[in-house]
């Protein structure tokens, strides 16, 4: 048999750095250290030492490789993992790390999935990171970060019965997310358009997540059109999606992607997203009068209201309670609502 590569142990690594193509092959190599994704805790493996030279997010990609491979990041021989990766280009993989910090050494692990073995490349490359910066103010998701207790406020098709919160042109929402391994909070938020515009919702997630435009048909059969899909990596907070829509209603979906690192309720849960139109978001009293958004003006818009004062926000999805605009929410804003079923 062909004797193992140089660089078959953690201890004996492979020099990388960035902006450089490395070729290896597992094909005689033995196993040194464990792997959290793909299977690969018994995979054979080679190791290289790995120095950014930027501080921020690293990317390692092995895409073209032969054969099923994973890849994995620790922050030293034994130390803890930083991120894994096993199909992200085919069956190839390709693994961004955030928080990686310029001229310190990183191990490297390339092994295959469930004991596969072959010849492949990896190409190392790191760049400064997009900071997550949220604006000073929006409207905070009424739900705290608990993946113990069950979500009946926004976790549309995936409480019993269904439930939604809402996002309004030129609001802004400042929520969170968890994602344990086994159990991931799902933000829903509905909103109409009156008439035919073009939707765009931007905003930053501190965790890799997911943002999809949806309109739901009907839950319990999982009848769900998408009509946006997207999201943010590693490397950047940013997100944006966007779609020319008929009238009618319609629901953004918010949540960690499950390809993402795990997050932890009280660390990088943050996310915030604003919606706008391509009609514009304008000020006119009446285009918040139809506060249960049943394309009715009635008293049913006035108890909306009443029950949104007192914090429940089931029927009402307007960005917020104070339809005066005075900064507080309270029985006057029962009033404005009703002056405003009345004169629109």
């Amino acid at each position: 048999a062909p004797p193992p590569p140089a660089n078959d142990n953690c201890g004996s690594p492979e020099p990388a750095a960035d902006g450089n193509t490395y070729a290896f092959d597992t094909s005689s190599a033995t196993l040194d250290g464990t792997g959290s994704c793909g299977a690969s805790g018994t995979s054979p493996d080679v190791w290289f030492d790995y120095v950014p030279s930027n501080t921020g997010c690293a990317t390692l990609d092995l895409c073209g490789s032969g054969y099923d491979t994973v890849v994995e990041m620790f922050d030293g021989c034994g130390g803890a993992s930083l991120g894994c990766n096993d199909d992200f280009c085919g069956l190839q993989s390709t693994l961004s790390v955030n928080g990686v910090v310029a001229g310190t050494h990183y191990a490297v692990r390339v092994s295959g999935f469930a004991n596969q073995v072959g010849s492949g490349q990896i190409t190392f490359s790191s760049a400064a990171s997009t900071p997550y910066s949220p604006p000073g103010s929006g409207t905070v998701e009424p739900e705290p970060c608990d993946p113990f207790t069950p979500d009946v406020i926004n976790a549309g098709c995936n409480s019993t019965p269904p439930s939604y919160g809402s996002i309004a042109c030129g609001e802004t929402i400042l929520g969170t997310g968890f994602w344990n391994g086994s159990l991931r909070d799902t933000d829903w938020f509905n909103f109409t358009l009156a008439a035919d515009d073009t939707v765009t919702f931007t905003g930053q997630m501190m965790f890799g997540g997911v943002a999809y435009g949806l309109q739901v048909v009907d839950c319990p059969t999982g009848q769900i059109n998408f009509w946006a899909i997207g999201g943010n990596g590693a490397c950047s907070p940013d997100f944006s999606i966007s779609a020319a829509l008929p009238a009618g209603d319609y629901t953004l979906f918010i949540a960690p992607s499950f390809a993402a690192p795990l997050v932890d309720c009280g660390v990088n849960d943050q996310y915030w997203v604003t919606m706008t139109t391509g009609a514009g978001c304008g000020g006119n009293p009446c285009d918040v009068a139809d506060t249960n958004c049943d394309g009715a003006l009635n008293g049913f818009d006035v108890q909306a209201t009443e029950e949104a004062v007192n914090g429940d926000f089931t029927n009402f999805c307007q960005p917020s309670a104070d339809l005066n605009g005075d900064g507080a929410e309270n029985g006057f804003d029962v009033e404005w609502s009703e002056a405003l079923v009345n004169m629109c």
